[in-house]
């Protein structure tokens, strides 16, 4: 890895990911993980090839480098060729896949249905800690394993290395769809 060579919003790069990506957003990296202290927010417009294709993502800074300057007349060219996929790459705005903390949910449809509704308590972002316990006081703690073939359902809580709180840098979470049902495998 290197230094992040002056990226700012609007830069073509290549990066840690395969293809051509455009800086959407630079974040200040708040939990003590395994990246620098700066993330870029980046968009996908091409693969390798040059070929559209739509994707956001977000990584260190230091992975990516700028675009030389006959990848960025191609990009250049292509939309002002296709004005309407240039809007449609403007417009794409996510899933912007987090880091997830899952568990396997033993209950019954009833108990999953209750459990979602008390799991509405919890605030838009919220501390590991704060969804243990009200876990443990509405019951659900018990019904929460790392994996279980009987299990029939799935909660999975969400963050970002930009979602923290800044007074002691612990991840703060949300809830993406609260319990649902497990896909079924063949």
């Amino acid at each position: 890895m290197r230094p992040d060579d002056g990226i700012k919003i609007g830069d073509w790069v290549t990066c840690y990911y395969a293809g051509y990506w455009q800086v959407v957003d630079i974040k200040r990296n708040l939990t003590n993980s395994h990246f620098s202290d700066t993330l870029a927010i980046v968009r996908k417009g091409f693969t390798p090839a040059m070929k559209f294709a739509l994707s956001l993502k977000f990584c260190d800074i230091r992975w990516c480098k700028k675009i030389g300057e006959s990848e960025r007349v191609k990009i250049e060219n292509y939309f002002q060729e296709d004005p309407a996929k240039k809007r449609e790459f403007d417009g794409y705005d996510g899933p912007l896949c987090g880091i997830a903390k899952g568990w396997a949910v033993d209950c019954t449809a009833e108990e999953a249905e209750d459990f979602n509704e008390k799991l509405r308590a919890l605030p838009r972002y919220f501390s590991l800690r704060k969804f243990n316990r009200l876990a443990e006081e509405i019951g659900l703690r018990r019904h929460l394993f790392s994996s279980s073939k009987n299990a029939r359902y799935l909660l999975t809580i969400v963050t970002y290395p930009w979602l923290a709180d800044e007074q002691n840098n612990s991840p703060l979470y949300f809830l993406e769809k609260g319990i649902c049902a497990k896909p079924r495998t063949k």
